[in-house]
């Protein structure tokens, strides 16, 4: 208990910006605080980049971190961060890369897939079955039969996701798509280099919302990031940059550009990124400690490579999905007195989540766990009570 109050009341310290004096004890003091130095910087940041939807005074804004210019907010208001990709996934400098962040994962996405199978009729194949149910059911929308060219598209949400992408046959693609978003990101620099090593087209999208924010929710937030092969033909590279400039056209279009009072600076701050990092792992770990504690008392539960949450297949039985819902509902209120248990539909949050959904292909139901970064003599408690409730749906 001692370590994660200690690392929370850093956390706290950080957002701060170093002007908190008071070290937090109880967990609901600890999430309230840091919610409420969140909304300050909210509103901070808010005063500061103020700005007209249309730019008729010509402002420009260059923060310590990121440089913003545009016309019209909603059409080319991109926030520019040097560098930011070959950062962010620990690339080499020599990589050329682009960078348009969006407003969530989902709009980079669907502008970019948008770009790619509708604006150049190329067709996109899935690596993995349990793809993002989302991303799924767009594609189904808008994919045709083409002999054209081919991208690929992983998804590291899938269960048995790997990194090993040199283990695939690659030959019938132009290029990769990765949707990056359950992962550090500098854990794809080799799956990364892999692809550039094979002059491939390689494209990368995210939610940073889920696991670059120190579980803050401060603003949604994607990105689609382009990684230029080193050795591209010259029909490749007028491709590449079609597609690239026909996502930034489509952003813009669906209004998706992030304005720069939504872009969260502390994400870049180095204290931040160690602090984070370290509540990934502790995450991880208590994702791993649920799955061992429930395999083992026969509940038919899967922890996926990725180790953000845990999944309970509960198949085809007669369920009533509001009731399900209604149910976990009333169990995370049974413990609105210990320590913060929530039904939420994502993951990456200081508090433990629960969902329940329907499988968008095969209909089966499942419960969603999200543990937190919650010290065991809590998770302890947790364990035994989600089971009996389990045993009794």
């Amino acid at each position: 208990m001692n370590n994660y109050i200690k690392n929370k009341n850093k956390e706290i310290d950080i957002l701060s910006g170093h002007n908190n004096i008071t070290n937090y004890d109880n967990i609901f003091d600890i999430l309230s605080k840091k919610e409420e130095f969140i909304k300050k910087l909210r509103e901070q940041n808010e005063k500061i980049y103020y700005h007209n939807l249309t730019n008729n005074n010509q402002t420009k804004f260059n923060s310590d971190t990121f440089s913003y210019e545009y016309t019209y907010e909603r059409f080319n208001g991109f926030i520019e961060i040097p560098n930011f990709v070959n950062n962010f996934y620990k690339l080499k400098k020599t990589i050329i890369t682009d960078n348009y962040f969006t407003n969530c994962g989902m709009s980079a996405i669907v502008s970019l897939l948008t770009s790619i199978v509708l604006g150049n009729n190329i067709s996109v194949d899935l690596l993995y079955d349990e793809t993002y149910f989302e991303t799924i059911k767009y594609l189904t929308m808008v994919s045709k039969e083409t002999n054209n060219s081919k991208f690929l598209y992983v998804d590291s949400i899938a269960s048995n996701f790997n990194f090993k992408i040199e283990q695939y046959d690659l030959s019938n693609y132009i290029g990769v798509i990765i949707d990056t978003t359950c992962f550090k990101g500098y854990e794809f620099k080799k799956m990364i280099e892999t692809i550039y090593s094979k002059n491939l087209l390689c494209v990368l999208v995210r939610s940073h919302t889920k696991l670059d924010l120190l579980a803050t929710e401060y603003s949604h937030l994607g990105s689609v990031s382009f990684i230029y092969p080193n050795n591209m033909s010259d029909i490749n590279k007028e491709l590449f940059e079609k597609i690239k400039l026909n996502c930034r056209h489509l952003i813009g279009v669906y209004g998706a550009c992030v304005p720069p009072n939504r872009f969260p600076e502390f994400m870049l701050n180095k204290e931040v990124k160690i602090l984070n990092e370290d509540r990934l792992d502790r995450v991880k770990n208590n994702n791993e400690e649920l799955f061992n504690y429930l395999n083992k008392r026969n509940i038919n539960i899967v922890l996926p490579n990725h180790k953000q949450f845990c999944l309970i297949y509960l198949g085809n039985k007669e369920y009533e999905l509001d009731d399900m819902k209604q149910k976990i509902i009333n169990f995370c209120n049974s413990f609105k007195n210990k320590f913060p248990v929530y039904h939420a539909v994502s993951f990456g949050f200081d508090y433990i989540a629960l969902d329940c959904y329907q499988n968008y292909i095969d209909n089966t139901y499942k419960i969603r766990i999200c543990m937190s970064d919650y010290p065991r003599e809590i998770n302890n408690n947790f364990y035994e009570e989600l089971y009996s409730f389990l045993k009794n749906i």
